[in-house]
């Protein structure tokens, strides 16, 4: 199995909407194709925003993981989320996560990131213990409320 971690580009829009509908069905959130067009569009032409990268297995696009930035006094500057990170469910419990996430916190360090984040489902326990392996912490606040603009 030979692995590799690229960054994404227009031409893996297709892959990249086909791993997101899996994600969000996966979680159980409504997907919006236009939207989610739209939105890796404008992360793409724009890397101030993020990045985003292919988890590849064999040449095939198994997974993705999306990398956003932000500011947060807190932390004292730049912070940085992972929006997103989905892996098809043949190809879990292989060691592409830890992979994808450990590409995604070295890139993050390069840039002088301060902190960063992520949301997790409560029932998502594989993922959790993974996060935690990692250094992630469970905080006293809670990321509870959004408002779309």
């Amino acid at each position: 199995m030979i692995t590799s971690i690229r960054e994404a580009e227009i031409a893996s829009i297709p892959s990249l909407l086909r791993l997101m509908r899996a994600y969000y069905e996966f979680d159980n959130h409504q997907f919006d194709e236009a939207g989610a067009r739209s939105g890796l569009l404008e992360l793409l032409a724009n890397e101030t925003y993020g990045k985003i990268w292919l988890i590849v297995v064999d040449e095939r696009s198994v997974g993705y993981i999306a990398l956003t930035f932000g500011f947060v006094l807190e932390f004292h500057g730049r912070d940085a989320f992972i929006d997103e990170l989905f892996i098809d469910e043949e190809y879990r419990h292989r060691g592409l996560g830890k992979q994808a996430m450990d590409h995604a916190l070295d890139y993050a360090r390069s840039l002088g990131v301060k902190a960063v984040h992520l949301e997790v489902e409560r029932e998502n326990i594989v993922a959790r213990e993974l996060y935690r392996k990692m250094g992630f912490k469970e905080r006293e606040r809670f990321f509870l409320m959004s408002a779309k603009l």
